[in-house]
């Protein structure tokens, strides 16, 4: 009597959802069921009666999938109720299965989804071929469960596309400005130069083989390396040699790049680690500015209570310490010149530096120098140029239709300026802040080969996909399960991991 009435129940009270299911479900869940999940039974907290089955609805999406896989493991109905029979439960499932599968592609899809605002730096880096610091400029990205690269909470404010716009033109200005080609040179320092030195015998110790023992942190005395300045901004290499003294465990220490005067902006580059009492070489790539120093700070030092280098005497003193022998650096290590962005901007074009209407402040703070870039044919130079500069931006190829906005921008900003780099930079500023670039593009369905070179490459480098992922998605190639493989291990093992750590 029970089952009919629930029976009853079931198809009058929930009539919408009743008639949203397939046919073939209906009788199979009025005998095998709902006598359990009901509004007054309920069993492990599942009303079948009153379950949505609209597509929108996640949450009950899931539920029934949960039905479906009990019912094909023979779980549901229990063993103590009466068992379907094999075709009666394969047409259950056959069209519960096709509903669930009807429904999911429906719902199924990412958001679309913004850059963060590290992707975006990191990204336009590696495009033009810079290194600029704008994640300050930015506002604060959304978090959603911890993680700031999730898209329903990367929204997008009229705020902060005006410091899309400022943060592109900084960078557009460093690749495009970049003057003459700085030239690279080698320099070797020790920790003991300049005013450091009256801290040896006092607070640091002089072994035999040269090395500088320090026992502090970095704060007293200051273990900045004198005299070392990078004279071009740009990637630099350094090499650190020295070793763990009175300690059986590697001594880890802060590598920090900055200029250390006052409210100067000094950064924490890495860590890194010396071992014990043998001397090595850590080296590191790292991009500094113009008059950046270094500083290195040990981490974790200890000593026993009641003993200090300046009451025992470094020489005595019992306690751990960290000693250098020497520090190199070689740079700026250049890569790529012109620029990346100069090339993929100008091409072949000349740039040349204006006179400066006040000669006296070239080379001094504040001084902004002015540049021009020579185009016989500055129409149909931006006809060859923006395209490469927009398929490398937009991560996969364009359209005429994609370049059409940005060529009368362009025509526009020359008309008035009559300048071709003003006019250039201008497209390229509205290109880097355009929806192209500052999301993932992922329409319905399966990703072609640049959206998938553009997922992995944001997965695992936090930036653009490189020459060979785009190489291999305009081949077609990408999507083989050994070529993705491959290229998987292959950023796995290179340079831009530290970004994904």
């Amino acid at each position: 009597m029970k089952v009919s009435l629930v029976a009853f129940a079931f198809l009058a009270i929930v009539s919408t959802a009743a008639a949203a299911l397939p046919p073939p479900l209906r009788p199979f869940l009025e005998q095998h069921c709902t006598d359990c999940h009901d509004p007054d039974d309920k069993k492990g907290g599942l009303d079948l009666t009153s379950l949505s089955t609209e597509p929108t609805d996640a949450a009950a999406h899931k539920k029934w999938v949960r039905v479906f896989d009990r019912v094909l493991a023979g779980e549901m109905p229990p063993p103590k109720k009466a068992r379907p029979g094999a075709t009666e439960q394969r047409a259950f499932l056959t069209a519960l299965g096709g509903d669930l599968v009807t429904k999911h592609a429906q719902q199924k899809g990412t958001v679309l989804r913004r850059l963060n605002r590290r992707e975006y730096q990191n990204t336009i880096n590696d495009l033009l071929g810079v290194n600029v610091n704008i994640i300050d400029m930015l506002p604060e990205d959304g978090r959603a469960h911890g993680f700031d690269n999730i898209g329903e909470a990367l929204s997008i404010s009229g705020m902060q596309m005006q410091r899309y716009m400022e943060a592109a033109e900084i960078a557009l200005n460093a690749a495009l400005h970049a003057g003459e080609k700085p030239e690279t040179t080698k320099a070797s320092f020790a920790l003991g130069g300049g005013r450091a030195g009256e801290s040896i015998g006092k607070h640091w110790l002089k072994r035999p083989d040269g090395a500088i023992v320090v026992f502090n942190n970095g704060g007293f005395p200051s273990t900045e390396i004198a005299g070392l300045r990078a004279k071009s901004a740009g990637l630099h290499r350094l090499r650190i040699t020295g070793y763990g003294y009175q300690i059986t465990q590697p001594v880890p220490f802060a590598l920090i790049a900055g200029t250390f005067n006052r409210g100067g902006d000094n950064m924490v580059h890495s860590y890194q680690e010396l071992p014990p009492e043998k001397a090595a070489t850590v080296e590191v790539l790292l991009h500094l500015r113009a008059g950046d120093g270094i500083k290195i700070s040990p981490e974790g030092l200890n000593g026993p209570d009641g003993h200090s280098p300046i009451k025992d005497g470094p020489d005595k003193y019992p306690g751990e310490g960290l000693a250098f022998q020497e520090v190199t650096i070689e740079g700026p290590i250049i890569e790529q010149w012109p620029t990346r962005g100069h090339t993929l901007l100008l091409g072949d074009l000349k740039v040349r530096e204006l006179p400066a209407d006040k000669p006296w402040m070239k080379g001094k703070r504040g001084y902004v120098p002015t540049f021009v870039a020579e185009s016989a044919n500055p129409l149909a130079d931006s006809r060859r140029l923006l395209p490469l500069f927009l398929t490398q931006a937009f991560r996969r190829p364009v359209s005429s239709g994609d370049v059409a906005p940005y060529l009368a921008l362009f025509d526009a900003e020359f008309a008035e300026s009559k300048d071709f780099l003003v006019a250039i930079r201008t497209a390229a500023v509205a290109a880097l802040c355009a929806p192209e670039f500052l999301y993932l593009q992922e329409p319905a369905g399966k990703l072609d080969g640049f959206a998938l070179a553009s997922r992995l490459g944001y997965f695992l480098t936090r930036s653009a996909p490189d020459a060979e992922l785009m190489r291999l998605a305009a081949t077609k190639q990408l999507h083989q399960p050994g070529v993705l493989r491959a290229q998987t291990e292959r950023l796995l093992k290179g340079t831009n991991l530290d970004r994904f750590i």
